[in-house]
């Protein structure tokens, strides 16, 4: 589960690389790879904090993705990679609450 929070983690420093080859500077990539590095790390760790943060994580990309698959909707267009997107993140949160990741000590 780790590996879904470090490859989005390395795109986003792509993102920001790219924008800074080009002149920009991504706030928002340097903003969000951390975030998922550090998902990434509590994940990994096999800690609570861990699997909170990654909860809230997928669960905010599945709220940008409805909204991104309602303004497709509303423009005429198809929004298959919204759909995807948020299909994605439902997984991941909807795997996260599966008693497969509780921790010790958890109550059951």
């Amino acid at each position: 589960m780790a590996v879904l929070f470090v490859l989005p983690a390395l795109v986003v420093v792509a993102w920001g690389v790219v924008g800074l080859r080009d002149g920009r500077v991504e706030v928002g990539a340097l903003m969000l790879a951390p975030v998922y590095v550090a998902c990434a790390a509590g994940l990994w760790a096999v800690r609570r904090w861990g699997r909170t943060l990654a909860l809230v994580v997928s669960l905010t990309n599945l709220a940008l993705a409805t909204l991104t698959v309602l303004s497709a909707i509303l423009a005429g267009a198809v929004p298959t990679g919204g759909l995807a997107f948020a299909a994605l993140n439902l997984a991941i949160a909807y795997a996260l609450t599966r008693p497969a990741f509780a921790l010790p000590g958890e109550g059951q």
